[in-house]
C-alpha cells in the first residue's frame, strides 16, 4: 500500500505547472480509454467479434430454447438482431 502512495505524494510535491501537466495527461488517457471501451462495446454488439458465440448455444453452437418459459429461442441472432422487441428471454 505504501508503494501506491509514493506517486500521488510525489506528484503533489511538484510545482503547479508540472502537476497540471501530469493531471492533463492522465485525464487524456482516461478519456481515450473510455471512448475506446464504448467503441469496442458497440462493435461487439454489432457482431464484429470473431469466433464462436457461446452464450445461449449448445455444444454444436446451435441456439437453445429458453428455460424460463419465454416465447422463441434465447438467441434469435447475434448483434443488434438479438435485440428485437418480440424476443422475451
Amino acid at each position: 500500500m505504501t508503494i501506491f502512495l509514493i506517486f500521488p505524494i510525489a506528484f503533489n510535491l511538484l510545482n503547479v505547472r508540472k502537476y497540471g501537466e501530469i493531471e492533463y495527461w492522465f485525464t487524456t488517457i482516461k478519456v481515450l480509454t473510455i471512448v475506446g471501451l464504448v467503441v469496442t462495446g458497440l462493435l461487439i454488439a454489432m457482431g464484429a467479434a470473431g469466433g464462436p458465440y457461446l452464450l445461449g448455444t449448445d455444444e454444436n453452437y446451435r441456439p437453445v430454447d429458453c428455460i424460463n418459459n419465454a416465447v422463441g429461442s434465447c438467441v434469435p441472432g447475434f448483434g443488434f438482431i438479438s435485440s428485437n422487441t418480440s424476443w422475451h428471454c
